[in-house]
């Protein structure tokens, strides 16, 4: 079994909805439109892997704020989830020769970035 498919069907098992394409593998959340990325170089042995906030990440986030969600919450649990992933994924990579790079907390920067930004105007709004 090629390193990709395994990656993809790692990430299935985890329950995340996986895309292939190349040498690329990305596996979204269920709850959140974050990603984590995983790029292939088969001819160096190695791989990179990463974590996205999706483009809806902020309007996603707004709704759950809007329906009284703790927001907070449900991000922590969902990067928490995609670190074990991650992890599970350099694992795996190291298992059969590759060395795996985590580039996870630029990702978790940008998430927390957008869930500030939702804490910032939805607080404005309970205040008035």
């Amino acid at each position: 079994m090629r390193i990709v498919d395994e990656i993809a069907d790692l990430m299935n098992k985890y329950g995340l909805s996986v895309e292939k394409k190349r040498s690329t593998v990305k596996g979204t959340h269920e709850e959140l439109p974050i990603s984590l990325v995983v790029k292939v170089q088969s001819s160096r042995k190695s791989a990179v892997i990463e974590l996205k906030p999706e483009e809806d990440l902020l309007d996603s986030l707004a709704d759950l704020a809007e329906s009284g969600e703790d927001i907070e919450e449900i991000v922590d649990g969902v990067l928490a989830e995609l670190r074990d992933v991650a992890i599970e994924v350099s694992r795996c990579l190291e298992n059969t020769g590759y060395k795996a790079v985590l580039k996870i907390r630029e990702g978790e920067r940008d998430v927390r970035d957008h869930l500030e930004e939702v804490l910032e105007e939805y607080s404005i709004f309970e205040e008035e």
